[in-house]
Protein backbone atom coordinates (compact mmCIF):
# COMPACT_ATOMS: atom_id res chain seq x y z
CA UNK A 1 0.00 0.00 0.00
CA UNK A 2 1.30 3.46 -0.94
CA UNK A 3 1.38 6.13 1.72
CA UNK A 4 1.67 9.86 1.24
CA UNK A 5 5.31 9.68 2.30
CA UNK A 6 6.14 6.96 -0.22
CA UNK A 7 4.38 8.71 -3.09
CA UNK A 8 6.22 12.01 -2.57
CA UNK A 9 5.24 15.32 -4.02
CA UNK A 10 2.96 14.78 -7.05
CA UNK A 11 4.11 18.08 -8.56
CA UNK A 12 7.77 17.05 -8.36
CA UNK A 13 7.45 15.01 -11.56
CA UNK A 14 6.29 18.09 -13.49
CA UNK A 15 9.47 19.97 -12.64
CA UNK A 16 11.30 18.60 -15.65
CA UNK A 17 13.84 20.88 -17.22
CA UNK A 18 15.51 20.36 -20.57
CA UNK A 19 18.89 21.10 -18.99
CA UNK A 20 18.36 18.41 -16.35
CA UNK A 21 16.86 15.86 -18.71
CA UNK A 22 17.69 16.41 -22.39
CA UNK A 23 15.62 13.31 -23.24
CA UNK A 24 12.39 14.94 -21.99
CA UNK A 25 9.71 15.87 -24.51
CA UNK A 26 10.28 19.61 -25.10
CA UNK A 27 6.56 20.25 -25.66
CA UNK A 28 5.72 18.70 -22.29
CA UNK A 29 8.44 20.69 -20.59
CA UNK A 30 7.17 23.94 -22.17
CA UNK A 31 3.57 23.12 -21.26
CA UNK A 32 4.52 22.35 -17.65
CA UNK A 33 6.49 25.59 -17.31
CA UNK A 34 3.59 27.62 -18.70
CA UNK A 35 1.00 25.85 -16.55
CA UNK A 36 3.11 26.41 -13.42
CA UNK A 37 3.38 30.11 -14.27
CA UNK A 38 -0.38 30.36 -14.84
CA UNK A 39 -1.14 28.54 -11.60
CA UNK A 40 0.62 31.29 -9.63
CA UNK A 41 -1.13 34.26 -11.27
CA UNK A 42 -2.67 35.24 -14.61
CA UNK A 43 -0.04 36.03 -17.21
CA UNK A 44 -0.02 37.56 -20.68
CA UNK A 45 1.23 35.56 -23.62
CA UNK A 46 4.27 37.85 -23.80
CA UNK A 47 5.13 37.15 -20.15
CA UNK A 48 4.87 33.41 -20.79
CA UNK A 49 7.03 33.68 -23.92
CA UNK A 50 9.69 35.49 -21.88
CA UNK A 51 9.49 32.90 -19.11
CA UNK A 52 9.88 30.05 -21.58
CA UNK A 53 12.77 31.80 -23.35
CA UNK A 54 14.52 32.29 -19.99
CA UNK A 55 14.20 28.53 -19.46
CA UNK A 56 15.82 27.93 -22.90
CA UNK A 57 12.64 26.68 -24.60
CA UNK A 58 12.94 27.27 -28.34
CA UNK A 59 10.36 29.61 -29.95
CA UNK A 60 9.27 26.84 -32.35
CA UNK A 61 8.32 24.76 -29.28
CA UNK A 62 6.86 27.62 -27.21
CA UNK A 63 4.62 28.95 -30.01
CA UNK A 64 2.45 25.86 -30.50
CA UNK A 65 2.24 25.24 -26.74
CA UNK A 66 1.06 28.81 -26.10
CA UNK A 67 -1.32 28.59 -29.07
CA UNK A 68 -2.94 25.51 -27.54
CA UNK A 69 -3.23 27.13 -24.11
CA UNK A 70 -4.90 30.11 -25.80
CA UNK A 71 -7.32 27.79 -27.65
CA UNK A 72 -8.46 26.19 -24.41
CA UNK A 73 -8.83 29.58 -22.72
CA UNK A 74 -5.93 29.45 -20.27
CA UNK A 75 -4.25 32.42 -21.93
CA UNK A 76 -6.49 35.42 -22.64
CA UNK A 77 -4.58 38.65 -23.20
CA UNK A 78 -7.75 40.75 -23.39
CA UNK A 79 -9.00 39.45 -20.04
CA UNK A 80 -5.50 39.88 -18.59
CA UNK A 81 -5.33 43.49 -19.81
CA UNK A 82 -8.74 44.25 -18.29
CA UNK A 83 -7.72 42.72 -14.97
CA UNK A 84 -4.42 44.61 -15.04
CA UNK A 85 -6.11 47.97 -15.73
CA UNK A 86 -8.74 47.39 -13.01
CA UNK A 87 -5.99 46.49 -10.57
CA UNK A 88 -4.02 49.63 -11.44
CA UNK A 89 -7.13 51.79 -11.14
CA UNK A 90 -7.70 50.49 -7.64
CA UNK A 91 -4.10 50.85 -6.49
CA UNK A 92 -2.90 54.02 -8.25
CA UNK A 93 -4.19 57.57 -7.89
CA UNK A 94 -5.35 59.12 -11.17
CA UNK A 95 -5.69 62.87 -11.53
CA UNK A 96 -9.35 63.91 -11.70
CA UNK A 97 -8.61 66.66 -14.25
CA UNK A 98 -6.66 64.34 -16.53
CA UNK A 99 -8.10 63.98 -20.01
CA UNK A 100 -5.28 61.80 -21.28
CA UNK A 101 -4.35 58.96 -19.01
CA UNK A 102 -2.04 56.00 -19.17
CA UNK A 103 -4.99 53.97 -17.88
CA UNK A 104 -7.90 54.97 -20.19
CA UNK A 105 -10.68 53.32 -18.20
CA UNK A 106 -9.52 55.12 -15.04
CA UNK A 107 -10.09 58.52 -16.60
CA UNK A 108 -13.49 57.85 -18.17
CA UNK A 109 -15.21 59.96 -15.49
CA UNK A 110 -12.72 62.79 -15.96
CA UNK A 111 -13.24 62.71 -19.71
CA UNK A 112 -17.03 62.56 -19.49
CA UNK A 113 -17.01 65.54 -17.08
CA UNK A 114 -14.86 67.59 -19.43
CA UNK A 115 -17.00 66.64 -22.45
CA UNK A 116 -20.18 67.48 -20.55
CA UNK A 117 -18.77 70.87 -19.54
CA UNK A 118 -17.69 71.64 -23.10
CA UNK A 119 -21.06 70.73 -24.57
CA UNK A 120 -22.83 73.13 -22.24
CA UNK A 121 -20.96 76.13 -23.73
Amino acid sequence: MKTAASVGNPLESTKVDLKENPEADPFSVARNIALRQLSMAPKSRKQLEESLAKRKVLPEIAGPVLDRLTEVGLIDDLAYAGMFVRSRCLTKKVSSDSTISTWPSCSIRARSKSIGSASML
